[in-house]
């Protein structure tokens, strides 16, 4: 995950919730941590440079996030906009 000034960490520049468990990028929370934070060597980077590579922060989401794609294909809601190449 890539997370930009003025995205999930706000418009004031401070890294914010960022997934379901603290990334295991260096300078990130320890395991057992707060969970959805980050470190404080990670926040600074963000400050600093406006974004940083969180490794894995959506990883629990992929599974569930691609069973919800697969059931709207299989069933498309009344509000589907299907589109045809020319």
């Amino acid at each position: 995950m890539i997370l930009a000034a003025g995205s999930a960490g706000g418009t004031d520049g401070a890294a914010g919730p960022v997934g379901p468990e603290p990334s295991p990028e260096p300078g990130a929370a320890p395991a057992g941590g707060e969970p959805n934070s980050v470190g404080d060597a990670v926040a600074e980077r963000f400050r600093r440079d406006g974004v940083v590579h969180l490794e894995g922060a959506f990883t629990e989401w992929v599974d569930m996030l691609r069973a919800g794609v697969e059931r709207n294909m299989r069933s498309p809601g009344p509000y589907t906009k299907e589109y045809e190449p020319e």
